[in-house]
C-alpha cells in the first residue's frame, strides 16, 4: 500500500469531523465560509469513499496475488542464487584458504586475484562442489555448467505473469553480465590453448560483478519478503559457519 496515501486519508477524516460535529454551532469565520466548508466536506468524503474502493477492490486482490507470486518465486530465485554462489565456492576453496559464504561477498579484486591465479581452468580438475562426482569436466566447464543452469532457471522466472520490474532488471543483468561473456570466450579458446593452461586470473574481468550481482538478488529477496533457503542445505551451510 502507498503510505503517502495515508495522509489525504487522515487529512479527510479530520475535515468531516471538524466540518459536521465540532464547528456544526459555529458562526462561519470568514465571507463563504460555510460554502468552503460544504465544498471540503465533499471533497473528503468522495476520497474516503475512493480509498475505500481502493482497498477492497484494488489493493486488498493484488496484495493475495503478490503473496503468491512471492510464494511461486521463492524456489527459482533460491535455485539461480545458488547456482550463482556454489561454483564459486567450489574453485576458490581449491586454494590452500578455505573461503567461508559471507566472506566471499565481501572479497576485494586483489584478494580475488590472490585466490584464482592459483587456478589453471582448462588443465585443473573440477572441485565437485554440489557436482556429479562421476563428471569429469574441467574448472572452466564446472563453472559453465552452473551458469547455465542458473540462465535456465531465470528464462523460466520471465515467463511467470505481474513479475516485478526491478527483478526482471536485475535477473536481465545477472543473465548478460561480463562473467558469461568470459567464460564463453574461455570456451572457444579452450581447444585451441588448453595445452598452455590458463590462469583463473582471466575471470576478475567479469567475477566481481558477478559476485555483486549475488549479493543483489540476496538482498532484493530479504527487502521483498522472499524467503531465502538456499543457505539451509547442508553443505552451505557448512560454508557459512
Amino acid at each position: 500500500m502507498n503510505k503517502w496515501l495515508l495522509v489525504p486519508m487522515f487529512v479527510s477524516i479530520g475535515i468531516i469531523i471538524v466540518n459536521k460535529y465540532i464547528w456544526v454551532e459555529t458562526e462561519e469565520f470568514f465571507r463563504f465560509g460555510v460554502e468552503t466548508g460544504e465544498v471540503l466536506f465533499t471533497l473528503a468524503t468522495s476520497f474516503l469513499a475512493a480509498y475505500i474502493f481502493y482497498l477492497i477492490d484494488i489493493w486488498y486482490p493484488s496484495k493475495g496475488k503478490q503473496n503468491i507470486l512471492k510464494e511461486r518465486l521463492s524456489n527459482p530465485l533460491n535455485k539461480v542464487l545458488l547456482n550463482m554462489i556454489a561454483p564459486i565456492i567450489g574453485i576458490l576453496n581449491m586454494s590452500e584458504s578455505e573461503v567461508k559464504l559471507d566472506k566471499i561477498i565481501t572479497l576485494s579484486k586483489d584478494e580475488l586475484d590472490k585466490l584464482l591465479t592459483t587456478i589453471d581452468i582448462y588443465n585443473d580438475e573440477n572441485p565437485k562442489y554440489l557436482f556429479d562426482p562421476w563428471r569429469k569436466e574441467n574448472v572452466l566447464e564446472y563453472l559453465f555448467s552452473f551458469l547455465t543452469k542458473s540462465n535456465t532457471i531465470i528464462d523460466q522466472i520471465n515467463k511467470l505473469p505481474n513479475v516485478d520490474f526491478d527483478l526482471l532488471i536485475l535477473l536481465d543483468k545477472i543473465q548478460y553480465c561480463d562473467y558469461k561473456s568470459v567464460l564463453e570466450e574461455q570456451l572457444y579458446l579452450y581447444p585451441i590453448a588448453k595445452q598452455g593452461g590458463t590462469s583463473g586470473a582471466v575471470l576478475l574481468s567479469g567475477l566481481p560483478e558477478y559476485i555483486s550481482l549475488f549479493k543483489e538478488l540476496n538482498e532484493y529477496m530479504e527487502s521483498n519478503k522472499i524467503d531465502i533457503t538456499f543457505v539451509n542445505i547442508p553443505i552451505i551451510k557448512q560454508m557459512s559457519k
